[in-house]
């Protein structure tokens, strides 16, 4: 793993999943920035970090510091109260002002590979180059003011369009939500719809990208090749519970905190390949939420709890993230609540603007406490995503997202995949024993 020191401070981070509000305060300290293989921690396999001073600090988009050195220890620490005041673990207290999200820094961004930045009348125009504008000379854009806006400015961006463009869809940041509008059309189009409506401020605008799943990687034994990923402790069902809970390493059981509540009242908000909401592990605290694929792609439907079919799991890949969140048996969290949210299909596919309007369902009708789990990813920076993300985070939402399986490939860096380079989010590698 490799870490940003800056942001490092100890902080238990099953206390931040656990604790809801007041955990999401540690949120920006803490980053795993280099990817990683990718196994069944999914995106919640909350872990803390033991700082030193080998730490790793990574370049990012909007910052000028450079990679340097790895940290030597990815490590969770006991939970006890007084293990906690040992390690330096402090609550910060209610109320404290949020650190500003961090800005782009442009002129790294016009040189990243993939993509074409151009400016438009004030309006900065991000077109990445495998997307189905690039491809094609048509389709989904996502318009944003990322200092902010109201419905009403939302709305006005849907009245008098180009023809032949297409209102796709319209956050509701005065409820809360998201400053964002996707439409359908051609680049000319999109700079016809940037000249014929007022804007508060200079809008960014970027095309719609595919995203898929971080697919589970089969763990072996390095000794004789055998699968060890169900290895059982006498007091837990995996290794993986067993290493998440200890500074020391794997004891053989998995103590998680009372003071915690196994994450009772907390709702996870797991976007994948939906959940199968009816397994008997979940014990009837997985429910159906919103569904981006079933009906239409890409039309968000908000689904009524008892509807089954709704967001349903026809991959697999849901309903395992969901298991490790808060399964009975393998679960971090076995109170947790944890909702179904479709935004990936069956074949494990989606886009980017699918996520948005599920964030923005979640920052305007979402219960809270809140915890967002996207154990997905794309290659390049996807610059709205971060400005949601800022924003889901910013009003008190722990979002959590994958690293990806990509460090032994040609870019194993997380800082060229979205959402894991996104600094406001807790990026999620693997470790061993």
């Amino acid at each position: 793993f490799w870490l940003k020191p800056s942001w490092l401070k100890p902080v238990c981070l099953k206390e931040l999943f656990f604790k809801g509000p007041q955990g999401h305060r540690n949120r920006q300290h803490l980053h795993m920035l280099r990817a990683m293989s990718w196994q069944t921690l999914c995106a919640m396999l909350m872990l803390s970090f033991s700082n030193s001073d080998t730490a790793q600090t990574c370049t990012y988009v909007g910052d000028d510091e450079a990679c340097t050195t790895p940290a030597s220890s990815v490590l969770q620490r006991r939970n006890s109260q007084a293990g906690l005041e040992e390690q330096g673990v402090q609550e910060e207290a209610e109320g404290e002002a949020e650190e500003e999200a961090e800005m782009f820094d442009w002129a790294a961004l016009e040189q990243s590979e993939g993509l074409t930045v151009e400016v438009h009348n004030g309006a900065r125009l991000i077109i990445h180059h495998d997307s189905e504008v690039a491809t094609t000379g048509k389709g989904r854009w996502v318009i944003t003011v990322p200092t902010g806006c109201t419905t009403a400015d939302v709305h006005k961006m849907g009245k008098h369009m180009p023809q032949g463009t297409t209102d796709e869809f319209e956050g509701d940041p005065t409820a809360g939500g998201l400053c964002v509008f996707v439409m359908s059309g051609t680049k000319a189009q999109v700079q016809e719809e940037l000249d014929t409506h007022t804007w508060p401020s200079a809008p960014l605008v970027e095309t719609d990208t595919d995203v898929e799943v971080v697919p589970e990687v089969n763990e072996t034994d390095d000794a004789n090749g055998s699968v060890s990923l169900l290895e059982f402790g006498p007091g837990t069902g995996s290794w993986g519970l067993d290493r998440i809970d200890a500074l020391t390493g794997v004891d053989g059981w998995y103590y998680p905190s009372p003071r915690y509540h196994d994450g009772q009242g907390v709702h996870v908000y797991v976007a994948d390949t939906g959940i199968r909401t009816t397994h008997q592990d979940f014990g009837g605290r997985a429910v159906p939420t919103i569904d981006m694929v079933s009906d239409t792609p890409g039309t968000r439907k908000v689904c009524a709890a008892s509807d089954t079919s709704c967001a349903a799991d026809r991959n697999g890949h849901g309903t395992h993230c969901a298991g490790t969140v808060g399964g009975a048996r393998f679960g971090v969290a076995k109170q947790a609540q944890l909702h179904a949210v479709k935004t990936l299909g069956d074949g494990g596919g989606g886009k980017y603007s699918w996520l948005l309007q599920a964030l923005d369902w979640v920052l305007t009708d979402g219960p809270r406490p809140a915890v967002v789990s996207m154990s997905l990813s794309g290659r390049g920076i996807k610059a709205n995503m971060k400005t949601a993300i800022d924003r889901a985070v910013a009003e008190g939402i722990t979002v959590v997202v994958a690293a990806g399986n990509n460090g032994n490939s040609a870019v194993p860096d997380a800082c060229e995949y979205t959402p894991a380079f996104t600094p406001s989010a807790i990026t999620v590698g693997a470790v061993d024993r």
